[in-house]
């Protein structure tokens, strides 16, 4: 992807960068970031036809809401408190600093306004102080996006498959998700609609449709919680769809105890299914969903839940969602605790939280609130399982390979290390001398794009075809030392 005279042009002269031609880790994160935008037509379509109506457009500087708080003033150019505000409810703030070459994750620093606030990533109900002196500082993984919610907010999606993104702020609505956000008593939003396609909605009101969705939640008893939620349409197109289905997600919520959709009660399901409720564990969601229905008819829904404090679920979703990203990147060399003896497993059990709180929403209520309140403990324990494995000893000489380019690459330095990052660790090949030991000579790394292949020798020419890598990729001894092994060194 390229502009201006780079726009179309080709290699040496530009650098242009093709989303899907990367890999796999940055292809998986570019795809899943483009895939949450189409999700997000609905709200981002009602967006522009506010910037219409007032000329305040979808991306908003912080000092249009927080013009009282130099915070609000302080992007800047080297990345600096980049954030803006995305519509009137998120605010998302892009990762524009490099990563680590230790852990690779990204550090950054993030201004929270006043108010509660939702950490997409992580399941973190921020609060942000009334005098605007409030800040998060953290790293973020390549496959998090820093974005805060904006706390009691209901964000309005469209089912979107992997792949099937073309033209779909074009498609009717046929299906909506309702997503409620914790962190307030009620909250309120209005999705605006046309056919999607011409300009009839500057001739007649007939051309467009407001659908408007709000919810309240309020303590019933001691120890449960009535959440009611309901939509109403205003306004009309001959586009409209005559029936469409709806999902009700309702993120950081104990399982409910009863669960009523225009006065029918709704069953639980473990996988879910239409007319029935079933629990997201991963995200910590009970998620409701109902069957096609007139667009014209109101959707009122009442759901029962046990009260639980806001800030007992708060990070747990980032937790499983860490603690399986260790245990994927453990799996790929096995070296992940508990998998090959009996000691460890916390970070086993810490990533598969998420199935266990699925299953118990519906079946084991004590068992839910068992995991839910242990969680934290749960979670150090795989933090002190991580912490105490050793790392690849000084001077190993390791080898790695990416299942994509079928291609095997023996790295002897953290710069080579990092550079490959995406390829799987295999094991160690050996160990390499001290730069001042007898006889140790550079090895050095090159890489051709035409055969999509590095290669590893002790010669500084390259061979045809190649050119010089960007690091130093460790030390070999240059003739067979006595009692020292001789060791073969294998091409990338």
């Amino acid at each position: 992807m390229s502009s201006g005279s780079c726009a179309n042009n080709s290699p040496p002269n530009c650098a242009i960068v093709k989303v899907w031609n990367v890999p796999t880790p940055f292809f998986e994160a570019n795809r899943a970031a483009m895939t949450a935008r189409s999700e997000l037509i609905p709200y981002i379509y009602t967006a522009w036809r506010f910037a219409f109506e007032t000329g305040v457009s979808l991306l908003r500087p912080m000092y249009y809401e927080f013009p009282q708080f130099d915070l609000a003033y302080a992007g800047a150019p080297d990345g600096t408190y980049a954030q803006y505000f995305f519509g009137a409810d998120m605010i998302v703030a892009p990762v524009v600093v490099p990563a680590s070459n230790t852990n690779m994750m990204a550090q950054t620093t993030i201004w929270v306004p006043p108010g509660t606030w939702y950490e997409l990533a992580t399941g973190v109900l921020l609060t942000g102080a009334s005098d605007g002196s409030s800040t998060l500082t953290k790293s973020w993984d390549l496959t998090e996006v820093p974005i805060l919610v904006r706390g009691g907010a209901i964000l309005p999606t469209i089912p979107v498959r992997a792949g099937h993104v073309i033209a779909t702020a074009q498609q009717q609505y046929s299906s909506l998700v309702f997503t409620v956000y914790p962190g307030a008593t009620s909250g309120s939003v209005s999705i605006y609609e046309d056919d999607g396609k011409s300009m009839a909605y500057l001739q007649n009101s007939n051309a467009y449709a407001w659908l408007s969705a709000s919810y309240t939640r309020q303590n019933i008893s001691g120890s449960l919680v009535q959440l009611q939620f309901s939509t109403k349409l205003q306004g009309s197109f001959p586009q409209l769809p005559a029936q469409r289905t709806y999902q009700l997600r309702l993120v950081s919520i104990a399982p409910p105890t009863t669960v009523t959709v225009n006065g029918k009660s709704y069953p639980f399901s473990r996988y879910g299914a239409s007319s029935t409720w079933h629990y997201d564990g991963h995200t910590l969601s009970a998620v409701i969903d109902i069957p096609a229905m007139s667009s014209t008819t109101q959707l009122s829904v009442t759901v029962t839940y046990p009260q639980v404090s806001d800030a007992v679920f708060s990070g747990i979703r980032g937790g499983i969602q860490h603690a399986t990203l260790a245990k994927s990147n453990l799996d790929a060399s096995g070296a992940t605790p508990g998998s090959s003896t009996t000691a460890g497993g916390y970070l086993s059990m810490a990533a598969t939280a998420g199935e266990l709180f699925s299953m118990f929403a519906g079946t084991n209520q004590t068992s839910f609130m068992s995991l839910l309140n242990g969680y934290r403990t749960l979670f150090q324990g795989a933090v002190q399982e991580l912490a105490a494995l050793q790392p690849y000893p000084a001077g190993a000489l390791l080898q790695l390979w990416d299942q994509d380019r079928l291609d095997s690459c023996l790295c002897g330095s953290s710069a080579c290390m990092q550079t490959n990052n995406y390829y799987q660790q295999l094991r160690i090949e050996g160990y390499q001398p001290a730069p001042t030991d007898a006889g140790a000579v550079p090895l050095y790394d090159f890489w051709s794009d035409s055969a999509q292949d590095n290669w590893v020798t002790t010669q500084s020419t390259p061979p045809s075809g190649y050119s010089a890598a960007i690091f130093q990729n460790g030390y070999v001894l240059s003739t067979k030392q006595p009692n020292v092994r001789e060791s073969l060194l294998l091409p990338c």
